[in-house]
């Protein structure tokens, strides 16, 4: 569902890391505000922002929790 976003692209080199690079001058907001954004929601997201860079480390996330995880990366994307 992630690589259907604008200015947005999945990358998964490391099976156990998801890395989303976003054109932040074309998506209106930096790879630090989404990371804000995503710490301040309940429950928290964290991830390792870099510029232009999300990297979410998927060992840590629970079997079953990513389609809940996938919806909140969307809708900090897209102000969704």
């Amino acid at each position: 569902h992630l690589g259907e976003i604008p200015f947005v692209t999945v990358s998964d080199a490391h099976s156990s890391t998801l890395t989303l690079t976003v054109d932040e001058e074309a998506l209106g907001k930096t790879a630090a505000e989404i990371d804000e954004i995503l710490r301040g929601s309940n429950p928290s997201v964290w991830l390792d922002p870099g510029p232009g860079v999300l990297r979410f480390h998927m060992h840590t996330v629970h079997d079953g929790d990513e389609e809940m995880l996938a919806k909140r990366i969307r809708d900090a994307l897209t102000d969704g």
